[in-house]
């Protein structure tokens, strides 16, 4: 087993009072602008910077191009009856997916239970989005919005 060397000294910390430390104008040789008289053979003093209020990056006039998207036929493939329940902690959400099964244990009688089958963790703003994807998706594909705001299918006005 080996020895820990010690620890290097800290620097000294600076404890002089803050009326005995050097000053900027001891540090660094007077030049021309406030309290100085101006050198008559100075350049000019660039005007002084006006305060302004720090301007929001702007965005560029192309977005960045998409990656590009690979289909990895080997994927799993989940198959869940229900979405146990969804968590968010640290701006990660993660959907719990459950597949309704038999237990054919001598013990379990043949009883139905709820069993977990995979998890979905991704950051929330992209579950958010893929949850908007699906639910647009899903009321194309039923033919408009949910049956509750169109007309009862079959009736009509005659």
């Amino acid at each position: 087993m080996s020895k820990r060397q010690p620890l290097p000294p800290r620097p000294a910390t600076n404890k002089e009072p803050i009326s005995q430390r050097p000053t900027a104008s001891a540090i660094r040789p007077p030049t021309a602008g406030f309290g100085s008289a101006p050198d008559e053979d100075a350049a000019p003093a660039a005007p002084a910077p006006q305060d302004e209020a720090p301007r929001p990056p702007t965005a560029s006039a192309t977005p960045p191009p998409a990656p590009e998207f690979e289909e990895n036929i080997t994927a799993p493939e989940i198959f869940a009856d229900d979405s146990a329940f969804i968590s968010i902690h640290n701006g990660i959400a993660t959907l719990t997916l459950a597949r309704m099964r038999h237990d054919n244990s001598p013990e379990g009688g043949g009883r139905l239970k709820n069993v977990v089958v995979g998890r979905i963790s991704m950051p929330a703003l992209s579950m958010l989005s893929s949850a908007r994807g699906i639910v647009a998706y899903m009321e194309r594909m039923a033919g408009g919005p949910p049956a509750s705001s169109s007309p009862a299918a079959g009736t009509s006005d005659a």
